[in-house]
């Protein structure tokens, strides 16, 4: 048994029904064999508040509610999903994690985030996320109509997307100086993250001390990898099929 699950970037929507089904079919059948799951960020495709009035919110939600019967759940926000909040924790029966956190498996400290904060040569996303952090920012996004939130998050998606398509590969990935630096200042040798949609294990070495980054897959509609991790620290990614 594999003590810790973890997940990243489903990008669930109304508009991705297989992929949805998908994550529902994980939550019945793998994730009930964990003693914890986590989802280190954009669970969700959008999520404008917890107001939310979307069929894909309202079935996740439901799922897991259920799920946590048997797995403790923890959820971390990613740039698209950053607006989940005390309501939608309460609701799926999940705990919201700060970004990053540390987290013990075995006798090991674990870094774990969703990974965006790292992308640092990216100067103008970087710019947009410490814009939408301010409290001033926040209320006034939550004070505009639902029907207005979606509007709006619908732009920054379509923006994102034309955005990414110019941008250099290595300047939407992290950089090692960032990496590097959450390593020793947290005193951790193990990192688990998302966001950039690069699965992979990567070696790096900071202060003559060798250190393991771990980047989590996207989900696809008929697939997906899951990466679990025993209290002796042996990992494992598990395949999750749509049957």
């Amino acid at each position: 048994m594999h003590s810790s699950l973890f997940i990243s970037d489903l990008h669930l929507s109304d508009e991705r029904p297989a992929t949805v089904n998908l994550f529902l079919q994980f939550l019945v059948e793998y994730a009930p064999a964990s003693d914890r799951l986590y989802i280190l960020g954009d669970l969700f495709d959008a999520w404008v508040g917890d107001d939310e009035d979307s069929e894909t919110a309202a079935r996740v939600t439901r799922a897991l509610s259920a799920a946590s019967g048997d797995t403790d759940i923890y959820i971390m926000h990613g740039n698209r999903d950053f607006l989940m909040g005390e309501d939608f924790s309460i609701n799926s029966r999940t705990t919201l994690l700060a970004d990053p956190c540390v987290i013990q498996i075995g006798d090991q400290n674990v870094l774990l985030t969703h990974g965006d904060q790292l992308c640092t040569q990216d100067i103008e996303y970087q710019k947009a996320r410490q814009m939408r952090t301010q409290p001033e920012w926040l209320e006034a996004f939550r004070s505009k109509s639902l029907a207005e939130r979606k509007a709006i998050a619908k732009m920054y998606r379509e923006q994102s997307g034309e955005a990414k398509s110019l941008l250099a590969e290595d300047i939407m990935d992290v950089t090692d100086s960032a990496v590097e630096q959450w390593f020793d200042y947290y005193n951790i040798k193990l990192m688990i993250h998302g966001h950039t949609h690069r699965p992979d294990t990567h070696i790096h070495h900071v202060h003559g001390k060798e250190c393991k980054r771990i980047v989590l897959p996207e989900w696809h509609e008929d697939s997906a990898a899951v990466l679990a991790i025993n209290e002796k620290m042996d990992t494992l990614q598990i395949p999750v099929k749509a049957v």
